[in-house]
């Protein structure tokens, strides 16, 4: 499938019209569910571990994106975005500032699929990668080494999961208690409806 990502710049990123209380996905400890949590709005805020989610749709370039905020991925900078998700046709991405998650997802776009990690507008590490995650350029053991190269940079930005690259591509699987994103925004599973991302 090719990737047909429509232009936008930084600014389209931004929350326009914030409410005083955020829905927050809240990662669980060794756990593929998620807490639906409510706080104060305070953007991403890294003394909470609060980060932004973006969910891009890539297919038909229609520009549609969903946003969140997510609690549990302990980046202290920089973004990940990849294009591992529920929907083929999206790329999500995780990050502390609206211009590092624009960089990785325009760097998962021009590599026509596959996983950016960014910090401070620089690329640290990607892998291109084809569809139903094969890479026609590595064999699986450089694959396996590639990986595990990425999940390191990962780390390297305070995350604190063991496989982000998993949990970020869980976050769009719209079948998995109790919160999710999609590029149509804020999915309540067990509603299975879309909701608004302020209180």
């Amino acid at each position: 499938m090719k990737m047909d990502v429509k232009h936008f710049e930084v600014d389209d990123l931004r929350i326009k019209k914030p409410g005083k209380y955020v829905k927050v996905i809240e990662l669980l400890p060794d756990e593929v569910i998620t807490k639906h949590w409510v706080t104060k709005y305070t953007g991403i805020d890294l003394e909470r571990d609060i980060l932004k989610l973006v969910v891009m749709e890539c297919r038909a370039g229609s520009g549609k994106m969903g946003f969140g905020y997510v609690k549990g991925f302990g980046l202290s900078k920089g973004a990940i975005a990849e294009s591992f998700t529920a929907d083929a046709g999206t790329i999500i991405c995780v990050g502390k500032s609206d211009e590092d998650i624009a960089s990785a997802i325009r760097r998962v776009a021009q590599l026509q699929g596959g996983v950016a990690i960014v910090a401070g507008g620089m690329i640290l590490n990607d892998l291109k990668v084809g569809g139903h995650g094969k890479s026609a350029e590595i064999s699986f053991d450089a694959m396996s080494e590639k990986m595990k190269e990425l999940h390191e940079t990962a780390h390297g930005l305070g995350c604190k999961l063991e496989d982000p690259f998993s949990a970020l591509s869980l976050l769009s699987l719209p079948s998995i208690p109790e919160l999710r994103i999609t590029d149509h925004g804020l999915l309540d599973v067990s509603r299975a409806k879309i909701i608004d991302l302020f209180e």
